[in-house]
């Protein structure tokens, strides 16, 4: 179930392909296609290997930050947010957040709602405290989809709410709705 989705995206991010195929016996036997580049078997001595793990792309589309407490979540956004051109960090909570934001500036914030030391409802609510920061887009991720969920994320001072397993389609919708508007500021959703 959820193993299958998360490496659904996963392997989607990296622009593959995966499926199943029916065992006759019992079972399946799950397979990935993955579009990797070649690597070389030897180095030359006078190339130095790449100095960082940039995406491929030429430019990055905004620089955001992953809170969230799940190391497969962590992979499976960053993975998606590399596909589609941006760069991200990851803060394994909210208090990890807030101290990464004391250092570095975002474009966004993707928040988990659910996460131990401190939660995203806290975390976006000491955002939004700061003076700095109140204007930052923070998107709420959580796999928590009840009835009054997104209210919730909203009165938290987030600005917008998608569910997870994330669909990228809908991440660089919602993305795009809160990144592209240069001269005023987007509906909260």
């Amino acid at each position: 179930g959820l193993g299958l989705a998360i490496s659904r995206q996963l392997v989607t991010a990296m622009g593959g392909t995966i499926g199943a195929d029916p065992n006759p016996t019992g079972g399946s036997t799950f397979w990935v296609r993955l579009p990797l580049p070649l690597a070389h078997q030897t180095t030359p001595a006078h190339q130095a290997p790449p100095a960082t793990h940039e995406p491929v792309t030429s430019a990055s589309r905004g620089h955001l930050l992953v809170v969230e407490d799940s190391e497969i979540n962590q992979l499976v956004a960053v993975g998606i947010l590399e596909h589609l051109g941006y760069t991200a960090d990851v803060a394994d909570h909210g208090h990890d957040a807030l101290t990464r934001l004391e250092d570095t500036t975002y474009d966004a914030v993707l928040m988990d709602c659910q996460m131990p030391v401190m939660d995203g409802y806290e975390a976006t609510g000491r955002i939004r405290a700061h003076p700095r920061h109140q204007h930052l887009p923070v998107i709420a991720m959580t796999a928590a989809a009840v009835d009054g969920d997104r209210e919730r994320c909203l009165a938290a001072g987030m600005d917008d709410y998608i569910s997870k397993p994330v669909d990228p389609d809908d991440l660089q919708t919602t993305l795009d709705r809160w990144l592209t508007t240069p001269t005023s500021t987007p509906t909260r959703h």
